[in-house]
């Protein structure tokens, strides 16, 4: 991968992993700054370029920070916690793996397994499953941060195998959503740094 997008690696999926783990007052006001997805634009790439552009306008359209944090609380919940229906686009690789798939799947078992296997302890009271999209990128940026080469590749494995396996159906829901705003517009960023770091690099 190009030596440029690995030292943005662990910034842009930072960003990501807070920005689908939900959103908090913090993260609204450097969105409303302009500057949490900022990193985001040194990938020469269209469709992340139009993502970006479609959270800025979304961004926008709301008269404050504390606007905008009420606006993405209720979309989060709406879209990925609770919603009459069903929710559109679940935030758990086990529920990709094929037409009402349960949660705790075997994804979920081999995502415990790799935090086990790395040493990593969740946060007291997490009760997330391990397969949490937020919780893969999460591994994935302590992969690439380790500073080894067999981290590294591990990382490209990750993406490869696992990540790579749903973030396609993932975005496409949040795609056909109704008013899944900037969600929608954060699954091409993190389908475009996964399929990047899998070997299908953007420029920079």
């Amino acid at each position: 991968m190009p030596e440029a997008f690995e030292r943005l690696l662990p910034d842009l999926l930072s960003r990501l992993c807070r920005f689908y783990g939900g959103p908090d007052l913090d993260q609204c006001r450097a969105l409303y700054a302009g500057t949490f997805f900022l990193p985001f634009e040194a990938l020469a790439d269209a469709h992340v370029s139009g993502a970006l552009e479609e959270i800025r306008l979304f961004v926008g359209s709301h008269p404050s920070p504390e606007a905008l944090f009420l606006a993405l609380e209720a979309a989060y919940v709406r879209l990925f916690v609770s919603c009459r229906g069903g929710i559109a686009a679940p935030l758990y690789q086990s529920c990709y793996s094929h037409d009402g798939a349960p949660l705790m799947g075997p994804p979920a078992v081999r995502m415990q397994q790799r935090l086990a296997d790395a040493g990593l302890v969740r946060a007291t009271g997490a009760v997330e499953p391990p397969d949490h999209l937020a919780v893969e990128l999460e591994y994935l940026y302590f992969l690439v941060v380790s500073g080894t080469t067999a981290f590294m590749h591990k990382a490209v494995l990750f993406a490869r195998t696992e990540l790579s396996a749903w973030i396609g159906p993932f975005k496409d829901r949040l795609a056909r959503a109704p008013d899944a705003r900037p969600y929608d517009a954060g699954a091409v960023l993190v389908s475009a740094v996964v399929g990047a770091l899998a070997g299908n690099s953007p420029e920079v």
